[in-house]
């Protein structure tokens, strides 16, 4: 049975919520990778402070800021994560909006959410591949809370690492 990516994503933010008490929203230097393994279906959402990523909060106000961002959106667009033996199917990513209107909160704190969507063979466990830590300094530690169709866990990295997903 195919299931619906905002199916799977209302069964990680709920199932996860459990594993996430104690996890700040919102804390500078770290970020939340989200996982769900089902059937052969993966899928998998990273929450950061924009902060982490790009240096800065709030709406891009300046043609650096713009470009700071435009540059996050491309590196996303690369490898920064892989599973194995997965096949990509779908990245979506979600930046805050170019404001025009000055009138806005600068001091606002903005988090970026990145999906990603994989297919995987039903047979064995599955390997998740992140150079999140490597490739934005910004995210100093990588919490990591995942599903699978018989476990759930949660982790926390400080440096990039291979990541195992058990299956039955």
């Amino acid at each position: 049975m195919k299931l619906h990516r905002h199916y799977l994503a209302g069964i990680l933010l709920t199932t996860t919520a459990s594993l996430a008490q104690g996890v700040p929203a919102h804390q500078h230097g770290v970020a939340t990778l989200q996982a769900v393994l089902s059937s052969t279906t993966l899928h998998i959402e990273l929450r950061s402070p924009l902060m982490n990523l790009v240096g800065f909060e709030g709406h891009a106000d300046t043609p650096e800021q713009q470009q700071a961002l435009d540059d996050v959106r491309q590196r996303f667009a690369q490898d920064v994560i892989q599973s194995r033996p997965c096949q990509l199917q779908h990245t979506s990513i979600e930046l805050p909006e170019q404001s025009h209107d000055h009138d806005h909160d600068h001091d606002e704190h903005t988090d970026l959410t990145v999906s990603w969507e994989f297919y995987c063979p039903a047979a064995g466990s599955v390997t998740l591949d992140s150079r999140l830590i490597t490739t934005f300094p910004g995210i100093e530690t990588l919490q990591l809370l995942w599903i699978t169709d018989q476990q759930q866990g949660a982790d926390t990295f400080d440096h990039d690492q291979p990541i195992l997903l058990p299956r039955r």
